[in-house]
This record gives structure tokens, sequence and C-alpha cells, in this order.
């Protein structure tokens, strides 16, 4: 998000799950610094977790990283406030950008077959 606002493009806006925890609030803090649009973000409640991992350093050495958020469930219920976030900031977009970098946890059939129906019904934005 933050490098297609730099790349000059008229405004990002960026639709997801965070969690309620630091990492999802920081996060957010950090994308609204760049000035991207983040009030399209769902924020779950517990057990979700914001994806993120860390790199811990031991005596200047990079240790194994440690990952948070990898596995988060997504239920029916964020699955219907993630589609209606994402219908909400398609007002006046051009293009959506879909990326999924978790093994798991976001992209269940429910919720890819529910995406497929939103390209489906917007013909007039570039997925």
């Amino acid at each position: 998000a933050v490098n297609l606002q730099k790349l000059g493009v008229k405004e990002v806006r960026t639709v997801g799950i965070l969690g309620q925890d630091m990492s999802g609030d920081q996060l957010d803090a950090l994308l609204q610094a760049q000035g991207v649009r983040t009030e399209f973000f769902v924020k779950a409640t517990a057990p979700w977790q914001t994806p993120m991992y860390a790199k811990p350093m031991l005596s200047g050495k990079e240790m194994s990283r440690m990952d948070f958020g990898a596995f988060n469930e997504i239920s029916p219920a964020l699955i219907d406030e993630l589609i209606a976030r994402l219908e909400s900031a398609l007002a006046g977009v051009d293009v959506v950008v879909i990326n999924q970098q978790l093994p798991q946890g976001l992209f269940s059939e429910v919720l890819i077959e529910r995406i497929n129906a939103v390209i489906a019904a917007h013909p007039e934005v570039l997925f």
C-alpha cells in the first residue's frame, strides 16, 4: 500500500482484517501516516491476531523468525464484514490489488466465492 502511495497512486485504500492488538494498531497508524486510507479495515476481536513476524537478534546474529496470526480462522461473520468493507471501498476506484501472503487464514473457499461475486458485480473495476 505504501509503495503504491509512493509511486503516485491518487488514493490508496486498504481492506483487510486487523486484530485488536498492538501490531494492528501500529500497522493502522503507520499506513495512515503515509496517507493510506485505513477506515475499511475490520478490527476483529480475540482470538484474531494481526499477522506479522519478528526476527530476534542475539549477539548481532539473526535468529529464526517468529510468526503471529498465521493460523487465524475466518468466521462467517468476519467474511460478511470484510465483504461489506470491500464493497464500501469500491466507490470510485479503478483498480483493486488482492494480496495473500499467508499459507492459510483469510482465503477460505467461501471467502473466495464471495470475492468472485464482488468482482463479477463490478466489471468497471480492474481486479
